[in-house]
């Protein structure tokens, strides 16, 4: 899909962010994930959330930049304490991912890195919170 164009009507999810109205045309991040959609789709699709299209709303303080992104499922921080063995969390419970998954997260971020690095971006915030789980089906997620 062209990153001007709104995303089709073919049912699928989307995530939207809707941006301030007051923001100039194109701000750091909308440039950035541009760059990235038009320089390396492919590998980006592997480590970052991608940019399906974009588009202009009016609503009542403005007219508003609408960014189309794939749905994302919940963030590191948030998940480690879904896990099972963590229900239900008792006082003083230290809350980690087990070894094994922590090093696959780890490795997937670092790889996740790298590609903005070589694409020369720098990520202003990494941190759990912004590290995000892919969902395979998102019709099957309670």
């Amino acid at each position: 899909m062209a990153v001007n164009q709104p995303p089709s009507r073919d049912g699928g999810y989307v995530a939207l962010k809707i941006l301030v109205s007051q923001l100039p045309e194109s701000t750091a991040e909308l440039h950035i994930l541009r760059h990235i959609t038009e320089t390396a789709p492919t590998e980006a699709a592997k480590h970052v959330t991608r940019l399906l299209g974009e588009f202009e709303h009016l609503g009542p303080n403005g007219v508003h930049k609408c960014l189309v992104f794939e749905p994302m499922g919940p963030s590191v921080n948030s998940m480690v304490e879904e896990l099972p063995q963590f229900k239900p969390r008792m006082f003083g419970m230290k809350v980690r991912y087990p070894l094994w998954m922590a090093k696959s997260i780890l490795k997937q971020s670092l790889n996740a890195l790298a590609f903005l690095h070589r694409n020369g971006i720098a990520h202003g915030d990494f941190q759990p919170g912004n590290i995000l789980f892919t969902l395979k089906d998102l019709c099957s997620t309670p």
